[in-house]
């Protein structure tokens, strides 16, 4: 099949165009990334070879673009446009020396010493945490000849402490306008003569100036409109000299204005009047928008200016001058900007006034709502903020990190078809974006929706790299190391977020979960006893999962019955109280109770996920000492949900694994087939991560119903080699403990089954684990292997 070039264009075709042309910028403009990235089709090797070259080839292309771009920038001497360059072909090979000392070098020369320093540290523990290497020679040598250079005063600091912000190249150059010519008149003899006054009035101060005694705030000097462009420029550069002279009232920079411009999607030198002084205002977060008139009258000038609220959209203050000569402008000038010192120094200020955040949208109302769902997250409230981010997206349908957030709400609330549509929309929207917001969408994206948390953290690092204060970065790279089992790494970049002023709930939650993860108990309750007041939740989550890890079944109880009922309304037993009493009560083989509790909890009507969840658990526990016909009844219930649930590739593997593995100890050989139907269903052909994990599981319990314990206990280990988000590990351990000590091999066996018995094997399900614990035991009991 072949397209028609005339009608049909394609990406892969502009891009080998553009490289073919050496349009350079062009072409790596139109790299979105990995040629066919995460796109496999199963048994199709000779496919797979073809992808692989061809993936290889155009990536070398686009990488030899970015180091031809960094090349020309330093002939010119532009060093911050060829350190942006090297920073971006950094991206492609993160682990390559020449390249880190080729960045490293670029930012020396534009004077950025400590950026230079703080990438050889990056380079440093990329190298040991991808490779398990020392670092590199010559880029310790190139960073230890720079701190000589700085005199020994430059502060090196670890990759993921937040530190000084590092000057980076912008993605996309701002684009400027140049300041009109001036006709010889009398016009540049005026302007001429006021520059000149600006310059002295800022170098001696003038002494008629008084002092105001507290901050007014910040403002943002908008457009003068007048007849006379030269006069109208010269005035308002009067105006930003004399009010930058007071140090109590902060004058917005202009390049902080050009890009407020720009992420309205306004084009640079768009006039700063009206509606759009106050939104720039509004986004940089000024207490003020002030914009003016100059028009000549006769042989003098008549003089304007107004004071706008951006948050009411009100002008709070009108004032004018009538010089009669032309001369006499920069005295008016003077006097009307003590006047509104003056007049603004008595108005009552907002301290709590803060810059919204700097992301692209066109829309204001949008932003707002944006920044009060991103408030609303940060107290773990999600269905507030979904109702929020999507408000914003009915301002603004382009908006890309609208999409983002809503479609990463989405899949926290089960809702993955919903979920995906936006983040595909802000897939599709990122190219139009800046760098840091593209590098937010893919990375989400392909956790997702492509089902590859490993290339999803390699753009969080990229992000990290080029932005290091960058709080989203530091909370993307905590979810991704925690599905790909990384749980110490994540614990630490959820611990620079929160510092960073990341929201307290869902990170300090993943801190919390990724040290409960590996055993850290102390660790566990020390973090979050440090936000108790802010956070009591996550405190009460600890102490309750804590007890839970030293197998003080009793001590679990008492806490879920003591602090978590009586902090419900009236003592109500809702949903959280029942989920968390559930497995400590099956833990102490209290089964008759934890059924009341099942019911009770499925009564309540929760999400599929959590019905499933609970319906499994239940059966484990009846498998292993109770009503196996029980079990296998509630096994199939749990799999009616998933089958309907509308979850992620992940959400759905977890669960489907651990019916694989029920069905195994059921000896239920229908429902392990089921699983497989139903895996296979959901991933289409696609071949993603969980899935692929999955369908070991799923071959390891059917072989092992089969008597074939060895091929069985292969596939399971081969399972068990990663981890993808939420995975019960310990299930997966069990079932492979079972193959071991089936096919006689009783001391690795018993070795597992102790591990799991004791949480010594890093997990992320920790309400299966209590049970599983308790079937460990009787295990290493059947063993004649004492047991903890």
């Amino acid at each position: 099949i072949r397209l028609n070039p005339e009608v049909v264009g394609s990406d892969l075709r502009d891009l080998d165009g553009a490289l073919a042309r050496q349009d350079w910028e062009r072409a790596v403009g139109g790299y979105p990334g990995p040629f066919l990235d995460g796109f496999h089709i199963a048994d199709a090797p000779e496919f797979e070879r073809w992808a692989g070259e061809k993936r290889y080839e155009i990536a070398a292309a686009v990488a030899g673009a970015y180091e031809a771009l960094a090349r020309t920038a330093a002939a010119r001497s532009d060093h911050l446009a060829a350190a942006g360059w090297w920073r971006r072909r950094v991206g492609l090979d993160s682990l390559d020396a020449r390249l880190a000392l080729r960045l490293m070098e670029s930012l020396a020369a534009g004077g950025d010493r400590a950026g230079a320093i703080r990438h050889a540290a990056i380079h440093s523990e990329l190298l040991r945490g991808e490779l398990n290497a020392p670092p590199d020679p010559a880029v310790e040598r190139l960073a230890a000849s720079l701190k000589r250079e700085a005199g020994g005063g430059t502060a090196v600091l670890p990759p993921g402490s937040p530190g000084p912000a590092v000057p980076v190249a912008p993605s996309v150059s701002l684009p400027t306008q140049p300041p009109p010519a001036r006709r010889r008149s009398h016009r540049f003899v005026v302007g001429s003569a006021i520059a000149v006054l600006i310059v002295a009035a800022a170098l001696l101060g003038g002494p008629g100036s008084p002092a105001v005694s507290r901050p007014v705030g910040k403002v943002v000097i908008g457009s003068f409109e007048g007849t006379d462009s030269s006069l109208v420029l010269a005035v308002r550069e009067a105006f930003r000299a004399e009010l930058a002279r007071e140090a109590s009232l902060h004058v917005v920079s202009e390049y902080q204005i050009a890009e407020a411009l720009w992420l309205m999607k306004l084009p640079a030198g768009t006039p700063l009047r009206g509606p759009v002084a106050e939104d720039a205002a509004a986004r940089l977060g000024a207490s003020y928008a002030l914009t003016g008139t100059a028009t000549p009258l006769g042989l003098g000038v008549l003089l304007a200016i107004y004071v706008a609220d951006p948050s009411t959209r009100t002008t709070i203050l009108a004032m004018s001058a009538r010089p009669e000569r032309r001369e006499d402008v920069i005295g008016e000038v003077g006097r009307l900007s003590r006047a509104v010192r003056v007049r603004l120094g008595a108005l009552p200020v907002d301290t709590s006034t803060r810059s919204l955040p700097a992301v692209t949208t066109s829309s204001l109302g949008a932003l707002e709502q944006y920044v009060l769902a991103r408030r609303a997250l940060s107290r773990g409230d999600r269905l507030t903020a979904i109702t929020l981010g999507e408000g914003a997206l009915a301002q603004d349908s382009l908006f890309v990190l609208g999409h983002y957030l809503v479609g990463d709400l989405l899949w926290f609330t089960d809702q993955q078809g919903h979920s995906e549509a936006h983040l595909r929309r802000a897939q599709a929207l990122a190219d139009l974006a800046p760098v840091r917001e593209r590098f937010l969408v893919r990375a989400r994206y392909m956790q997702l929706v492509a089902d590859r948390p490993d290339s999803a953290l390699s753009y969080y690092l990229q992000l990290r790299a080029a932005y290091p204060d960058e709080v989203l970065a530091y909370e993307g790279m905590a979810w991704t190391l925690r599905a790909l089992g990384e749980h110490r790494a994540a614990a630490a970049v959820a611990d620079t977020a929160l510092s960073l002023g990341a929201g307290v709930v869902p990170t300090l939650n993943n801190r919390l979960y990724a040290l409960i993860s590996v055993g850290d108990t102390a660790a566990a309750l020390a973090a979050t006893s440090a936000f108790a007041e802010v956070a009591p939740g996550a405190y009460r989550e600890a102490r309750y999962l804590t007890a839970l890890l030293r197998r003080d079944w009793s001590g679990a109880l008492a806490i879920v019955d003591r602090e978590l009922l009586d902090s419900t309304v009236a003592g109500s037993r809702d949903f959280p109280y029942l989920y968390r009493r559930h497995a400590p009560l099956l833990a102490q083989g209290r089964l008759a109770e934890g059924r009341k509790v099942m019911e009770e909890i499925l009564a309540l009507v929760p999400a599929p996920q959590s019905a499933s969840r609970v319906l499994i658990l239940q059966a484990l526990a009846e498998q292993g000492e109770g009503d196996r016909r029980l079990a296998a009844r509630l096994a199939w219930r749990a799999k009616a949900l998933v089958d309907e649930a509308d979850l992620s590739a992940a959400a759905l593997a977890r669960l489907y694994e651990r019916l694989a593995i029920l069905g195994a100890w059921l000896g239920d050989a229908a429902l392990i087939d089921s699983v497989q139907v139903a895996v296979d269903r959901r991933d289409a052909g696609r071949g993603l991560r969980s899935f692929v994990l999955v369908r070991e599981t799923v071959a390891g319990a059917a072989l092992l119903l089969k008597g074939r314990s060895p091929e069985a206990a292969g596939h399971l280990a081969a399972a068990r080699r990663e981890n993808f988000f939420g995975r019960s590990i310990s299930s997966l351990g069990m079932l492979e403990a079972d193959a071991l000590a089936q096919g006689g091999a009783r001391v690795p066996a018993a070795t597992l089954y102790r591990a799991i018995e004791g949480f010594h094997i890093p997990d992320t399900d920790f309400e299966v684990w209590p049970v599983l614990s308790r079937l460990a035991s009787r295990r290493l009991a059947s063993l004649g292997v004492p047991g903890s």
